[in-house]
């Protein structure tokens, strides 16, 4: 497993010190659709990059954390309380991703590592490897993330 394109901007950052391989843990993240594409998995940094733009960022902390995909893993967490997360960032973002995708991390896809933020403690980044590949997310399921309506 390499990770020769989180370093092809040129900027030397130990992304991965801190990160590892977790295969037996489920984690859950937002996707475009009930058929998730690489799309889904872009980074923050990939996003900008991809659009042509730079991104700032104030050291390496801000860049790995950039260059992560953001992810929450479901071991040892309120499951409800995670996709209730999601739900809040569908209400106040016409953007936001509508499916919820459940899955294991395999060694085709990356290494992850514990990045607690203020919207959960669970929050993780998937660092993906150079292969990356969707297919190689073992235990994959999809399911349509639903937003009651509470206005009469």
């Amino acid at each position: 497993m390499t990770f020769e394109l989180l370093k092809e901007d040129g900027i030397e950052c130990e992304c991965i010190s801190n990160a590892g391989l977790d295969e037996t843990s489920t984690f859950i993240c937002s996707v475009g659709s009930n058929n998730p594409k690489g799309r889904d998995f872009l980074s923050k940094w990939e996003r900008y990059k991809n659009a042509g733009k730079e991104l700032p960022f104030d050291g390496c902390g801000d860049l790995c954390a950039l260059k992560g995909f953001s992810m929450n893993k479901l071991d040892g967490y309120d499951e409800n309380e995670i996709i209730e997360v999601y739900k809040q960032r569908l209400v106040f973002s016409a953007k936001s991703k509508t499916f919820l995708f459940k899955f294991n991390i395999s060694e085709e896809v990356g290494v992850v590592e514990h990045t607690p933020n203020d919207d959960h403690h669970s929050h993780h980044d998937l660092f993906k490897c150079d292969g990356f590949d969707v297919s190689g997310f073992k235990n994959p399921s999809v399911t349509k993330l639903e937003v009651e309506d509470d206005a009469d």
